[in-house]
């Protein structure tokens, strides 16, 4: 996921909305393929979309990676990506309005 809210004119904003919204829906989508089950089949988060990418740049131990506590790094990655993604959609929400009443 690349967000990139400092944006100036309306064009560059509204494309750069669209693709923040596609990023969110895709991330969605591979979450929910994982949380659908309502639990980990597999222990090992290097496994498993996006949280692959992300795992190891927060810990090397390989009980939070593949071991017994995986789950709960799992359970951390998750809340992480939702708030980004939220954090990232307020950001341009504001983006818009600041440009809205500006004109």
């Amino acid at each position: 996921m690349k967000f990139n809210p400092n944006l100036c004119d309306d064009v560059d904003v509204k494309q750069g909305l669209q693709g923040v919204i596609q990023s969110v829906e895709l991330t969605q989508n591979c979450l929910s393929v994982i949380i659908e089950q309502g639990f980990l089949n597999n222990h090992d988060l290097s496994n498993y979309p996006i949280m692959c990418d992300l795992i190891e740049y927060f810990t090397q131990n390989k009980d939070y990676i593949k071991g017994e506590f995986s789950h709960e790094s799992f359970k951390w990655l998750y809340n992480l990506i939702q708030l980004s993604m939220y954090s990232s959609l307020i950001e341009y929400e504001n983006i818009i309005l600041r440009n809205k009443f500006k004109n």
